[in-house]
């Protein structure tokens, strides 16, 4: 019976970890994450980009993913009671509670390693920018579907927008983050 044999390298033994580091390469923002033994061996380097600019492509992505989830739930009778019996201060926050969760989707995935950069305004119009087109593809399904009544109860319809825009935006968001 044949025996194989397979060295191991000189760093088989020693501990890995891994190093991010951020830099920006002619205007681009990217990460470069080595493997490192603890004896400073560079075992292997990964270049990823930083998704920080809110470019076209993330316009469609996030209005894609609005739809994908957003459609759905357009598509039931609870969501239109739900969001036309909904009182106006609860529907201010559940405003609130969408920007926060789109908020903190964008910063722990993409901007908490660029914080001191000066991508602020990029973030803010990511956050804003999701959230809006979220609210425009649910606008849109409800007054196509003729759902929506903008002329008799305005205020109504508003609100079931926000409602609707809560699992839109975040499923926006989400599509956001496919590279």
């Amino acid at each position: 019976m044949a025996r194989t044999q397979t060295h191991a390298s000189p760093t088989a033994n020693l501990p890995i970890r891994h190093v991010d580091t951020i830099i920006n390469v002619d205007g681009e923002v990217e990460r470069v994450r080595a493997y490192v033994t603890t004896d400073g061996t560079v075992i292997k380097s990964v270049v990823t980009p930083v998704m920080v600019r809110f470019m076209p492509r993330d316009l469609a992505q996030v209005a894609f993913g609005a739809a994908l989830l957003g459609i759905p739930v357009s598509l039931t009778q609870e969501a239109w009671e739900i969001g036309r019996n909904l009182p106006t201060a609860n529907a201010i926050g559940i405003v609130i509670l969408t920007l926060i969760l789109v908020a903190m989707l964008a910063y722990f995935t993409e901007y908490r390693q660029t914080r001191h950069r000066g991508h602020e305004i990029e973030y803010v119009k990511r956050v804003l920018g999701t959230y809006l087109i979220a609210a425009g593809v649910v606008t849109a399904v409800l007054t196509l579907l003729g759902i929506a009544p903008w002329q008799t109860e305005p205020l109504a319809v508003l609100k079931q927008v926000v409602l609707i825009t809560l699992p839109a935006a975040l499923a926006g968001a989400s599509a956001d983050l496919i590279r």
